[in-house]
């Protein structure tokens, strides 16, 4: 299975989790990055709060969707991220990434770089800024306000579901953490793998 095909999957079972039926779950496998006659669904870039940007992506045709929470790696709010969003939002679900890096990115050939960066990160503001992204999603028209949200994270963002699960379990119905670092109290925060 492709690594796509694996986080769309289970991407696709936080949203149906937190929407509260797994019979709505439709996983595209195979999906290829074009499909010949089929709408490219570009998110776009939208602000969360004063300072805070977020890249949205909705699913086309739909009026109510469920919704979903992508928190990023340690590289920033890149095209990777973005990616996820908008083949969530192929999957039917509304998909937000909030830029917890105020626009900085890094190439995932420049680790030292992001991992400084992300040392700079305060669970205090995160919890802050992802407020934030929850508060856009129940303005938004499109979210079926009806649901809990869905997050899910990768590696640093996969720390942050927890984080995000913990303050604030009225929203969250369902989280997924792609290879979270630096989740136990009593470890490094980024033991393992670059991320």
């Amino acid at each position: 299975m492709k690594r796509r095909n694996l986080i769309l999957g289970a991407s696709g079972l936080v949203a149906a989790t937190a929407a509260g039926s797994l019979a709505e779950v439709k996983v595209p496998v195979g999906l290829p990055k074009k499909m010949p006659g089929v709408l490219e669904l570009p998110g776009k870039m939208v602000m969360l709060g004063k300072d805070l940007m977020g890249y949205l992506s909705l699913p086309m045709g739909k009026t109510s969707s469920p919704a979903v929470l992508v928190l990023m790696e340690a590289f920033g709010l890149n095209a990777n991220i973005k990616g996820v969003c908008d083949r969530l939002a192929k999957a039917g679900y509304a998909a937000l990434a909030p830029d917890l890096y105020h626009g900085e990115t890094f190439a995932y050939s420049d680790a030292p770089k992001a991992i400084e960066k992300l040392k700079t990160i305060k669970d205090e503001q995160v919890v802050k800024e992802l407020e934030l992204g929850l508060k856009f999603l129940a303005g938004e028209k499109m979210v079926d306000q009806g649901k809990k949200v869905g997050v899910t994270g990768f590696c640093m963002g996969g720390r942050l579901v927890f984080l995000a699960a913990a303050a604030f379990p009225k929203q969250i119905g369902a989280g997924v953490a792609f290879y979270g670092g630096g989740i136990a109290a009593d470890r490094i925060r980024l033991g393992g793998p670059v991320c």
